[in-house]
């Protein structure tokens, strides 16, 4: 684990040199203005936009971990440790929120089911982000949205085929039965994670789960509709609707993040946020603030806390269990 908090910090010196490189570009002085100039109301409105958004995925996230079997974790704790994976969020799908995994075991939840839980949960984002991108399916001319839509749907369907086609078949084969004993071990644990991932894909946990999410993401979709408010745009686009324009522009942003698999969706998702913002009438260096304004109040706002909250967890004793998921 501290070589991925290691690869996590060196993922932010890279993302500041790249912050760095592009503000100036853009003409340094004007985006460090015009990100000086917002005021610390809006900064406290965007920053707690971010926390309910995070409020009401652990609210999800809660459900997930505990339908049919209930813990003795209190909401607290259980927070703590949803908000500490957020400290591994650099990393490519968001992969490495699965350490709350390793916090998790040692209350008694089996890895195959924290883990099956962030699978839900990954799928339930990107469905989510897919319909806030599906309102501005009209911004890029080439096609690029649509193959986006279309890749993340592919990607989305197989997941819930994996999930739900019957897989005791497959694991009584004489292929899976002759594998070495640590891959065949590798194998039952995914097939387990798969299964408990299954109880959660049933109609009722896919609503409600959409349902939470539209709530949390709009959270920050507002929130860059609060910003680009406090910014002056050149009508170039018509919009007869500001909030669903900038849901569109988040949604599509983090989207092609998303695909891109690049840790946070670093570089991709902040290209296409100025990429679309300059394209809907704003200059380039207004653009660029935006950008750097809701990925602050998004993406490292959620690292920050992680980092500060795993600290405090191991200030309290709570400490990772590093054993091999395998041997669960």
């Amino acid at each position: 684990m501290n070589k991925a908090v290691h690869s996590s910090l060196l993922t932010i010196v890279i993302a500041i040199a790249v912050y760095a490189v592009v503000a100036v570009y853009s003409g340094g002085e004007e985006v460090l203005q015009a990100i000086n100039s917002l005021s610390w109301q809006l900064w406290v409105g965007l920053l707690s936009l971010s926390l309910l958004n995070y409020g009401l995925r652990y609210w999800r996230w809660h459900l997930y971990i505990s339908h049919k079997n209930p813990h003795s974790l209190a909401h607290w704790q259980h927070l703590a440790i949803y908000i500490a994976g957020f400290a591994l969020t650099m990393t490519p799908g968001k992969a490495g929120e699965g350490m709350r995994s390793l916090y998790l075991k040692q209350h008694g939840i089996p890895h195959q089911r924290s883990i099956g839980a962030l699978f839900v949960e990954r799928i339930m984002d990107l469905l989510t982000i897919l319909m806030m991108a599906g309102l501005g399916l009209s911004f890029l001319s080439d096609g690029q949205s649509q193959w986006a839509g279309i890749l993340t749907l592919v990607i989305i369907v197989t997941a819930i085929t994996l999930v739900k086609i019957p897989k005791d078949k497959v694991m009584a084969s004489s292929l899976i039965q002759n594998l070495p004993d640590k891959l065949r071990h590798i194998v039952f644990f995914i097939e387990s994670m798969l299964n408990n991932a299954n109880d959660l894909l049933s109609l009722r946990f896919i609503f409600l789960g959409l349902f939470i999410g539209i709530i949390a993401w709009g959270c920050e979709g507002y929130g860059l509709y609060l910003t680009m408010q406090a910014f002056d745009m050149t009508p170039s686009f018509d919009a007869t609707n500001t909030i669903t324009l900038a849901m569109a522009i988040y949604g599509m942003a983090i989207l092609i993040g998303a695909i891109s698999f690049l840790p946070g969706g670093l570089g991709g998702t902040e290209a296409a946020m100025i990429f679309m913002l300059v394209k809907v009438g704003f200059d380039h260096a207004s653009a660029v603030a935006i950008t750097f304004i809701c990925r602050i109040a998004t993406l490292w706002f959620a690292m920050a806390l992680g980092v500060m909250t795993m600290f405090l967890l191991s200030f309290l004793g709570i400490k990772l269990q590093q054993n091999n998921v395998e041997q669960d």
